[in-house]
């Protein structure tokens, strides 16, 4: 990858594991890549942003997102989160105690228990509300656990809730039940969680570039042979939804140049 930021340039190359850890659909429905589902594919692998009315999965402007936390602070609460939560019919519907109680053996990448801190929308975190997933402003470890409390239209009269709100009027002793997002040391063997990850969202650590002298490319590489750049004519880069249109951007003819979209590609390549 060679771009250019003003007077300099400087070469990339970036690996295919070398995607962000910090973006995370909150929930499987977002992730679905079937042909009726597939709304993050819908939404930016399209000229124009293609949104289904007939399927309501849209996040509404209620939630919380919370990361664990090992000191103590006004904003933090016990917490259980669970991969698989049912879901509630108002924001001031609680959960059976049943999902409260102490998790005295969490299981990996199904459920997790700590203390958590809230974050704050704009300051910790950016969420997509079209298509369901959250980008941390902080670096993700490994060890960090996310869960959230949200809101989702089911159709355009009705919502359901998944996860239960910070309460202030609540002790701080009460313990909230979350939405599992990340579970710590998250790995391909936690087939669901593992589905939440982005993984097709790569920082170059550039800034202030320009379409001027910017070029991209996806290559394989052999050992011992040549990097090759298509496989049996298809260029990498149309197979990947980043060479879909001509120079205009409008024309749905690849010209086997990156297709500049910064707003929309924001989430194929992230531009830093």
């Amino acid at each position: 990858m060679l771009f250019s930021g003003g007077a300099t340039s400087q070469t990339y190359q970036l690996k295919a594991y070398d995607y962000s850890r910090n973006h995370y659909f909150i929930d499987s429905v977002y992730a679905d890549t079937s042909s009726g589902m597939n709304l993050f594919n819908r939404f930016f692998g399209k000229i124009v942003a293609e949104q289904n009315p007939i399927i309501m999965y849209h996040i509404l402007r209620y939630g919380n997102q919370f990361r664990l936390q090992l000191e103590n602070r006004a904003k933090e609460r016990n917490a259980n989160c669970y991969m698989d939560l049912p879901q509630l019919h108002s924001a001031t519907d609680r959960y059976d105690t049943l999902l409260r109680q102490p998790l005295l053996n969490p299981q990996g990448g199904i459920s997790e228990t700590g203390r958590f801190l809230l974050l704050t929308e704009g300051v910790d975190y950016v969420i997509h509300r079209e298509t369901g997933f959250i980008s941390f402003m902080t670096q993700v470890n490994d060890n960090d656990i996310i869960a959230v409390a949200y809101r989702r239209n089911t159709d355009p009269n009705n919502s359901v809730f998944y996860g239960e709100l910070l309460n202030p009027q609540l002790s701080d002793s009460s313990t909230l039940v979350l939405k599992l997002v990340k579970p710590q040391y998250l790995k391909p063997d936690y087939k669901e969680a593992w589905q939440l990850q982005l993984k097709n969202i790569y920082p170059v650590g550039g800034r202030n570039i320009k379409t001027e002298g910017f070029d991209f490319q996806i290559k394989r590489q052999s050992s011992g042979q040549p990097d090759a750049t298509d496989n049996n004519g298809v260029r990498f880069l149309t197979a990947f939804g980043l060479d879909l249109y001509d120079a205009s951007g409008t024309n749905p003819t690849p010209d086997n140049i990156f297709d500049w979209r910064p707003n929309l590609l924001l989430c194929r390549l992230q531009v830093k």
